[in-house]
């Protein structure tokens, strides 16, 4: 009988002891999901993945074929403080390879060192270069579309709505998968929102 995880690295990360949140610490954390992604198979070919920077932030872009085709600009999870291209390139592979759209992933700056909003200005100028039409992603994509899970869907759905305020034009589709946007989570919700006041700047983004 199968289990309740279709991933089995999946599976065998859930099972781990996690210390308490207290206890954790920002190095290590960014070292363990580090170490997490060398382990890992390193996901679908791709027809083309390059490297390339929006202003002084690293970004890749993975595409799974040549020509124009759509184009999903993604944000990474791990609660504004841990996560970069590494650790997601896995994820983003099986995105391009599933979807059949090319990806651009933002290595968008990390808190504590850069303090909210650090990360939704980081994603909202990413939007705004693509909407630009740059040479360096070839051809205009067919559609756009933003991207992300857990803290990066949240930082997909925060830009969107500054995007609809400050600049309709940059504007892509959302898909925001775990963007913790449930308030009737009390307790999850409160406790991000004091983390944020308490470590990463003042306000949660939310508020």
């Amino acid at each position: 009988m199968p289990g309740p995880f279709a991933d089995d690295q999946l599976a065998a990360f859930v099972a781990q002891p996690s210390p308490p949140f207290a206890q954790l610490d920002v190095t290590a954390m960014r070292e363990g999901i580090a170490q997490r992604a060398r382990k890992r198979s390193r996901g679908p070919e791709m027809q083309a993945v390059h490297e390339l920077r929006i202003g002084a932030l690293p970004a890749r872009v993975y595409r799974p074929a040549a020509g124009r085709i759509p184009l999903v600009v993604y944000l990474h999870g791990g609660g504004w403080t841990i996560g970069n291209l590494e650790s997601h390139d896995r994820m983003c592979r099986r995105l391009a390879d599933g979807s059949g759209a090319a990806v651009l992933a933002i290595d968008y700056r990390l808190a504590p060192e850069h303090p909210w909003p650090a990360s939704v200005d980081d994603t909202v100028a990413a939007l705004r270069w693509v909407a630009s039409a740059p040479m360096e992603l070839g051809e205009v994509p067919s559609a756009v579309a933003v991207a992300g899970d857990s803290a990066g869907g949240t930082l997909a759905a925060l830009a969107c709505l500054r995007l609809r305020d400050e600049y309709p034009a940059a504007l892509p589709r959302l898909q925001a998968p775990s963007g913790g946007c449930d308030l009737q989570r009390k307790a999850a919700w409160s406790s991000r929102r004091y983390l944020a006041r308490r470590r990463f700047g003042r306000g949660s983004g939310r508020d």
